[in-house]
């Protein structure tokens, strides 16, 4: 009787791993493939987001650069450049408060026709002249 029921634990044994085993190996592949697409969904959304934030951000840019273009302290400056500091001072100022708006804009730069660069960090510094043209 002894070897009836080892063959029947035996048996009932390896039919209980056996459908273990295949239950794990069906919830493993489910469960991964519900991962992989939520993770997919979550990274196309983020990727969205970003693509969203830096459409922004060049809207900002342009139209940080459209209010530099029509500011009228900017323009004056432009038509009639001086050499003077106050003058150079109040458009520097000027474009410093119309940088400052952006928070992700730290400094500005402003070329004009006959190479005179003025820069808000720095608006007296000739060095940002030799890296523009470096580029």
């Amino acid at each position: 009787m002894t070897s009836i029921n080892q063959k029947i634990l035996i048996k009932t044994s390896i039919i209980v791993i056996l459908s273990l085993f295949l239950s794990h190996s069906f919830a493993c592949y489910y469960f991964t493939q519900v991962l992989e697409k939520n993770t997919i969904h979550n990274d196309t959304v983020k990727l969205k987001q970003h693509g969203l934030q830096i459409d922004s951000m060049i809207n900002d840019f342009r139209k940080l650069g459209e209010t530099i273009v029509i500011d009228p302290t900017i323009q004056e400056f432009c038509t009639h450049p001086s050499s003077n500091t106050f003058d150079i001072d109040k458009m520097v100022d000027q474009l410093t408060v119309l940088t400052n708006l952006n928070n992700y804009i730290h400094s500005s730069v402003l070329i004009t026709n006959e190479g005179s660069i003025y820069w808000t960090d720095f608006p007296y510094n000739d060095d940002f002249k030799s890296k523009l043209k470096e580029t």
